[in-house]
């Protein structure tokens, strides 16, 4: 008996492991500009980074030409614009009008489904044993303003999971709040946790060393769907959050789960 008991409690954790491995393995995608406050007729080179960190430099992990599946840009005037790609990592932007320019980057979805053998690509049907699968789509945001101009600063993009910024993210400075909005299908959702950290912070544990965790500022979303975070430090930041939701067919995979990342610069 106290062996069965034993298998059973073994067992039990297994499964708790595996559950929870589903979002812990997901990556962020973000966009680096060199530039977020450009002069109108500029060239701007927008930076891929990818990875479970918001390094100094803001890369982690390579960018390869599979990374990205979608990149574009909305001009001032709601219309599409094409960036061109000169590497995996590096696409360029013509600011060729005053506004904001709002661009937006994403990954092809993907599943991965756990088994008592791992975590594994694919949905419940290609693997044997499924445990629990997850559908992930990952986005990325960022705002260019040219000429000193904001036009079209809040016009949303369509992305399934967006922050929309309620204030030009030119004129941040340290120690300011940063007011923004979360969509969901184009709606504004309640009750989503934003963590938003400046380049290179990491949380420090009681022997004053990094371990990657943690956040710089912390809040969650309104009935309104708005947030304000405080910004402790000049330099670049991101803005981190995510939504679960049932996948549409249960035969398939079990939730959606949509991560998005917005980047910005603290002057």
């Amino acid at each position: 008996m106290k062996r069965i008991c034993y298998l059973v409690f073994i067992s039990a954790a297994a499964l708790l492991v595996i559950f929870a491995a589903g979002s812990v393995h997901a990556h962020n995608l973000w966009l680096n500009p060199h530039n977020h406050s450009a002069e109108a007729g500029d060239t701007v080179e927008i930076g891929i980074g990818w990875g479970h960190h918001y390094t100094e430099d803001r890369t982690h992990q390579e960018v390869k030409d599979s990374t990205v599946h979608e990149i574009t840009a909305i001009g001032p005037d709601g219309k599409k614009i094409d960036l061109a790609k000169k590497s995996a990592a590096s696409y360029e932007l013509e600011t060729s009008k005053p506004g904001a320019y709002l661009l937006t980057a994403r990954i092809a979805p993907v599943m991965f489904t756990t088994t008592p053998e791992g975590r594994k690509r694919g949905s419940r049907k290609d693997v044997e044993k499924p445990v629990k699968c997850t559908a992930y789509s990952i986005l990325a945001k960022t705002v260019i303003t040219a000429g000193g101009d904001d036009k079209n600063l809040e016009s949303q993009t369509g992305q399934k999971l967006e922050i929309i910024p309620l204030k030009n993210p030119a004129d941040l400075e340290k120690a300011d709040t940063f007011p923004v909005r979360v969509l969901f299908d184009n709606e504004p959702i309640s009750g989503i946790a934003l963590k938003a950290n400046y380049a290179g912070f990491e949380e420090k544990d009681a022997s004053g060393r990094g371990h990657g965790h943690g956040a710089a500022a912390e809040t969650t979303t309104d009935d309104s769907g708005e947030a304000e975070i405080r910004l402790e430090k000049q330099g670049h930041w991101i803005i981190l959050l995510s939504h679960q939701t049932p996948y549409r067919d249960g035969n398939a995979c079990d939730q959606s789960l949509y991560k998005s990342a917005f980047t910005f610069e603290v002057k």
